[in-house]
């Protein structure tokens, strides 16, 4: 259906059959078409639905929504006629069922009875529109309609629906008046496609914020909860429609920019997998398979990766090589295969060298790696007690040297210092969407905030310390305000710092981070039972030199579970209790297990977990010397 008057070789207006095979066509199917646009077609058995904004089908007199036959010439159906008086957009069959959306509203407006842009009609006889379901859309359009075993899920303009406020998308009771139910992810835009997978919900539209998350136009929503999770394309203009395969979202609209893709109108990506206990990992960087663990250098070999990150401006993944002094960056993650090389390197000239240094282009163990929204790339460079900063290091060539650096007054020194410019055997950062630049400083137990941190001249003062009570201490503790070797850092939507500490075996957060103030309380500790317990387990709420932290946009937090070989995920962590216990692992079969292996499977001193922009698992397994993808 759609608005054409010449397809599959064939002059046909708005409504065509076409063979799968050969797109040809059909040479006697509706050969008279429609008036005018087909907007919305629905299957059930040999009949045909069809919406749009025709008055006539086939010949024969139908406003805006027909039945006919599949088969033969097409016949429309004689005695189906509900007829509406405006634009029906979204046709959804289920049995002897169809839902209807679209722009009709008032007495009248479809079947002679009166419904506000949505309505359900029985498939047999005239199509008589049921008496009592009646959602009421107030305003605009039902623009899609997808059904599942919750409910109906409508799309479209409204901002109201069901009897209860909801903004461009609510999921509707089938029985009853319709009511809407409590899922609600509030879109700020109109939302106009929907495809259902699981207990996920694929979304397109024109929006940029939905399911509590900022959403450039597509997004993925939890059946449960109405969050949208770390799934984001970011389409450079509004997504018309969507369609899903076993293995990946197809989606069509008026962008042509995806991320930093250029993609005209119409991009297929990946469907990044569900994570379940024990599963195994699909793809190996470093090994020729997900077996090896041998460190190597070159293009494709690591050796002892301690950290990745994704780049939000291009989804390029930089991952910190640190037994080779480099930082490897791989353009294109969607193709990766086991042993992909990778397609640039920093902190060495070549893919052959490995040499330590401390200059503008070298790097001593680089530990870490952090991009901030702007494609600036952050290395930890903990050997050289400093932070290397890379301007648009998505396109800088081989070797290229740091714009900036922090931790020292210029790039030929390396001393370790406890002072508010200095550093001690640094590990990992995260940049938060202000600009603030957050660095677990290892030795010195405390993490350091350094505001606008794109905008410091060399060897800057931090401006914030958390672990210590001013910037000249660095005694490790277990307490509410104290650290112990903290070694990753990770923030959430909302704020919340999460840092993981190796040598309390936890993860504390911190609340309202941006605004902290020196030597600041943590609100909350995952991985012992309080702040004053530092016991490492190998339990569900235990954790053992707790390495590498990540949150994505579902605020699920995944915890790099060193010493227990293993990658632990928090539903939920910013409102969890103390000591709450995980609800996945990867790397055990079960949270009982710290055996480490060399497997799909299994890890070797896991120390860093990180994200792609498809939501898919990214883990530095630092003794198999491999990055592995789930």
């Amino acid at each position: 259906g759609g608005l054409f008057s010449n397809i599959g070789g064939l002059a046909r207006n708005c409504l065509a059959k076409l063979s799968t095979l050969n797109s040809s066509a059909d040479a006697t199917w509706l050969t008279a078409g429609t008036n005018s646009t087909v907007a919305t077609l629905a299957v059930s058995g040999s009949d045909l639905f069809a919406g749009g904004t025709f008055t006539t089908i086939g010949g024969e007199p139908r406003t805006r929504i027909a039945k006919l036959l599949t088969s033969g010439a097409g016949t429309v159906d004689a005695i189906w006629n509900p007829g509406a008086l405006v634009s029906v957009n979204s046709l959804l069959v289920s049995g002897t069922t169809l839902y209807v959306g679209g722009g009709f509203s008032g007495a009248g407006s479809i079947g002679g009875a009166t419904r506000n842009r949505i309505a359900r009609l029985s498939t047999m006889g005239a199509g008589t529109v049921d008496a009592a379901w009646d959602p009421n859309a107030d305003a605009g359009v039902v623009n899609a309609l997808a059904l599942d075993g919750s409910g109906v899920y409508a799309l479209g303009t409204f901002t109201n629906i069901g009897g209860q406020a909801r903004s461009r998308i609510a999921r509707l009771n089938t029985t009853g008046v319709g009511a809407a139910d409590a899922w609600n992810p509030n879109a700020n835009n109109s939302t106009n496609s929907i495809a259902l997978s699981g207990t996920s919900v694929y979304v397109g539209g024109a929006f940029t914020s939905i399911g509590g998350q900022p959403r450039n136009r597509i997004a993925r929503i939890s059946t449960s909860t109405g969050l949208a999770d770390s799934w984001n394309p970011d389409m450079f203009g509004n997504v018309s429609c969507l369609l899903l395969s076993s293995t990946s979202v197809f989606v069509g609209g008026e962008f042509e920019r995806v991320g930093g893709t250029p993609r005209t109108y119409f991009a297929a990506f990946p469907i990044a997998p569900i994570i379940s206990s024990g599963q195994a990992a699909s793809v190996a960087l470093g090994q020729p398979d997900l077996t090896g663990s041998t460190p190597s250098g070159g293009a494709t070999g690591l050796s002892t990766p301690r950290c990745a990150a994704i780049d939000p401006t291009t989804g390029r993944l930089f991952v910190a090589d640190a037994g080779n002094n480099r930082v490897l960056r791989y353009n294109d993650p969607n193709s990766f295969t086991n042993g992909e090389p990778a397609d640039a390197v920093l902190g060495q000239g070549n893919f052959s060298s490995t040499t330590a240094a401390t200059s503008a282009t070298g790097m001593r163990f680089p530990n870490g790696v952090a991009v901030d929204g702007s494609g600036r790339l952050y290395v930890v460079d903990q050997d050289n007690n400093r932070v290397l900063r890379f301007d648009n290091a998505a396109a800088l060539a081989n070797g290229a040297p740091a714009s900036a650096v922090l931790g020292q007054p210029d790039f030929t020194s390396a001393s370790r210092n406890t002072t508010q410019n200095g550093m001690a055997a640094p590990t990992r950062a995260a940049v938060d969407g202000a600009g603030r630049l957050y660095l677990a400083d290892f030795a010195n137990s405390r993490v350091l905030r350094f505001d606008n941190a794109a905008s410091l001249a060399n060897g800057a003062n931090a401006t914030v310390v958390l672990g210590q009570a001013n910037f000249t201490t660095n005694t490790f503790t277990t307490s509410q305000s104290g650290m112990s070797f903290p070694y990753g850092v990770a923030l959430d939507a909302s704020g919340n710092l999460f840092v993981s500490e190796f040598g309390n075996s936890r993860v504390t957060r911190f609340a309202n981070a941006g605004t902290a103030a020196n030597g600041a309380a943590a609100a909350a500790v995952l991985g012992q039972p309080d702040f004053v317990s530092a016991t490492p387990v190998t339990s569900a709420a235990g954790l053992c030199q707790a390495s590498g932290v990540v949150v994505d946009a579902a605020g699920r937090l995944f915890v790099a579970d060193a010493c227990n070989h293993r990658v632990m995920v928090f539903e939920g962590a910013a409102s969890l209790a103390n000591g709450a216990a995980a609800s996945v692992v990867l790397g055990q079969s079960d949270f009982t297990s710290s055996t480490r292996a060399s497997t799909a499977t299994g890890m070797n001193v896991p120390s860093w977990v990180t994200l792609d922009l498809l939501g898919r698992v990214y883990v530095a397994d630092e003794n198999n010397h491999r990055m592995v993808r789930y």
